[in-house]
């Protein structure tokens, strides 16, 4: 399969569509337990994938957002199911210790964008933003579904590792994320 021509039209169809509506799904958890759950419906007008900025800016710790761009699109997985949909899989373990460490900085540039709703966020769950910022080497996994259309039907992001912390025992952080859209 192409996977250029894929993210293309996955890209295209989903920038044409003028309003979505869905779920989102949070929790978070440490060492010590459950830290942070939420579950929120969505309906908004404007573009979907306005949500998801994944490149930011014109350079990321000086490589360029199409050289970024090229190494992800290299580590995808596009996986045919048997209902004649995709399962796009991206993971981390997959990348260079250079290239999460480019993502990471460009979550934190992003996060500023976004101050006012993270702010909000943290009110709910007790720091945390900070504590998925300060994860040690993480382990990122990203799924996402879309149909024989191109329209993405869920995705589900894992970010597990452990908080970078003083101490030598840092605890271990899994967050887990889920999207779910409607027609």
């Amino acid at each position: 399969m192409n996977k250029v021509k894929f993210i293309f039209n996955v890209l295209k169809t989903m920038n044409d569509k003028k309003d979505f509506r869905g779920t989102i799904q949070a929790k978070m958890n440490k060492s010590q337990g459950q830290v942070f759950s939420f579950t929120n419906e969505f309906n908004n007008k404007g573009n979907p994938l306005s949500f998801f900025p994944l490149f930011g800016g014109n350079k990321i710790n000086g490589h360029s957002s199409l050289s970024t761009a090229l190494e992800i699109l290299n580590k995808l997985e596009i996986e045919n199911q048997e209902d004649e949909t995709y399962l796009v899989n991206l993971n981390s373990s997959e990348f260079s210790k250079d290239m999460v460490n480019r993502l990471i900085d460009n979550i934190n540039r992003e996060r500023m964008k976004y101050e006012h709703m993270i702010t909000e966020a943290e009110n709910l769950g007790s720091g945390f933003i900070d504590d998925i910022i300060s994860i040690k080497e993480p382990n990122i996994s990203l799924k996402v579904w879309v149909s024989k259309s191109n329209e993405i039907q869920r995705a589900k992001l894992v970010i597990r590792g452990k908080e970078d912390t003083n101490s030598t025992e840092g605890s271990n952080i899994e967050l887990k994320t889920s999207i779910v859209l409607f027609k």
